[in-house]
């Protein structure tokens, strides 16, 4: 199961825009750029029931607001690649209300990267760090360093399709 914060549709262009046009020549994988760029919340997990863990989170959801993340820039983490950013206090919020609550619920285990959650976007995975390092170097120079605020939450899994969440 995933819970993910969705960018608004113009943001999730131009980022994935500026991506494809510096990916020319590195040829890095775009398997993250197909899929609308998000944020997780908490690390993808399995659950026993669907409906009783989807009723979890939206009551958890229901009792937080939006948030705004600010100041995006690439940085690379072993193979990946991520847009890390700056984040006001509410992500953290609902971040721990999740593991806290699923826990507590459902038993959902609070797992190492919940621990050390670090908000960002992931935008390329690849072998090749010093790819990685370049596109990082180029999209450092482009990606703007306004703030966005997120609304929209999602959750779905394989089995089931993701079922929009909008924030107060």
């Amino acid at each position: 199961m995933w819970i993910q914060g969705f960018l608004s549709e113009e943001l999730n262009k131009k980022i994935t825009e500026q991506c494809h046009k510096n990916n020319k020549e590195l040829k890095l994988s775009e398997r993250f750029l197909i899929y609308p760029l998000h944020i997780s919340l908490k690390r993808t997990y399995v659950y026993a029931d669907f409906e009783k863990t989807k009723e979890t989170i939206r009551q958890v959801l229901e009792r937080h607001h939006k948030f705004r993340c600010c100041r995006m820039r690439p940085y690379r983490i072993e193979k990946m690649l991520w847009l890390l950013f700056d984040y006001d206090e509410e992500l953290i919020e609902i971040h721990k209300d999740l593991d806290e609550t699923l826990y507590a619920d459902q038993q959902i285990i609070i797992d190492e990267y919940d621990r050390q959650y670090l908000p960002h976007i992931t935008l390329f995975h690849d072998e090749d760090t010093q790819k990685l390092d370049l596109m990082a170097a180029k999209l450092s120079q482009e990606l703007s360093t306004e703030c966005f605020t997120i609304e929209k939450i999602a959750i779905g899994s394989k089995e089931k399709d993701n079922e929009i969440i909008i924030l107060n």
